[in-house]
């Protein structure tokens, strides 16, 4: 019964975490959305423009390509990081431990 309760604040904090992390999405987005505005232009140009190493020099290519394998481990490490706690308990029910042992997490 105490890791229920354990589990159930662990779901009720993840929840209000993604809820901020919604929030903050949000305002991005909605800064994104004004910055294109501003300058008369589309994700899309944006993206082509980024993604052609004809419009940058070499040593500024190297330092965009670094920046994107960077981003991408954090993120990724990110995404890893997140622990569903159902999942955690589903695990723990299904493990089949001799009576005689005890299990150490």
């Amino acid at each position: 019964m105490f890791f229920q309760s354990s589990d159930e604040e662990k779901l009720q904090t993840n929840d209000k975490k993604l809820k901020e992390i919604g929030i903050q999405l949000e305002k991005l987005s909605a800064d994104i959305d004004e910055l294109y505005n501003v300058h008369k232009s589309n994700p899309d140009s944006i993206d082509t423009h980024f993604e052609n190493a004809e419009n940058f020099s070499q040593e500024e290519w190297d330092l965009l390509q670094q920046m994107l394998q960077h981003n991408n481990k954090k993120l990724e490490a990110i995404e890893n990081k997140v622990v569903d706690p159902r999942e955690t308990k589903k695990k723990y029910s299904e493990r089949v431990v001799d009576p005689r042992w005890l299990f150490i997490r």
